[in-house]
């Protein structure tokens, strides 16, 4: 037996078809990855919603609502601060959207105020495949100002053109099979 390496025609197709069997596999598990992060996000910024309503009167509470919780859970309360704004920003969790979008993407639009606002740059994030870098850009240089009508006007046509952003390829982290 030779230890020549496999050249024939048929071996190339069948080392190209699993070599891209297996990064649509890392693309998947990190799109599954995302969505999970995404879920369980909204999940306990939820049980933080209902502990805080319920706790409410409690004036001694306070603060400690956020950071007993970040403690014990061994994460930061800005953390949790984020999952709470997270549910009360989204508080319909809907897992039918196409979750281009990663965790970091929502801590970032969760700063913008105006849901008009929001729900632009989700959309343009998920039609062009954004990065976080990219929907930051696009926050920073107000590009829904340019593209939204004027509150209050019924106009159909954008105001300006859309502005062209094109995607950043995103860091892969390899996965072992």
């Amino acid at each position: 037996m030779s230890d020549a390496p496999l050249t024939t025609p048929a071996y190339t197709i069948l080392r190209d078809a699993a070599l891209a069997t297996l990064e649509a596999g890392k693309i998947r598990a990190q799109q599954a990855v995302e969505q999970e992060k995404i879920r369980t996000g909204w999940e306990i910024g939820k049980m933080l919603h209902q502990h805080l309503l319920k706790n409410k009167d409690r004036a001694e509470y306070g603060e400690r609502g956020i950071t007993q919780p970040a403690d014990d859970l061994e994460m930061g309360p800005q953390r949790l601060y984020e999952m709470l704004a997270f549910h009360r920003t989204f508080p319909i969790f809907r897992s039918s959207r196409k979750f281009n979008l990663s965790w970091t993407h929502y801590v970032k639009l969760l700063k913008l105020l105006s849901s008009e606002t929001r729900d632009y740059h989700i959309e343009q994030a998920e039609e062009k495949g954004w990065s976080v870098r990219d929907l930051q850009q696009a926050i920073w240089e107000k590009t829904h100002e340019k593209t939204l009508p004027p509150a209050g006007t019924t106009q159909l046509e954008p105001v300006s053109p859309k502005p062209v952003l094109t995607p950043r390829r995103v860091r892969r982290l390899p996965l072992r099979f």
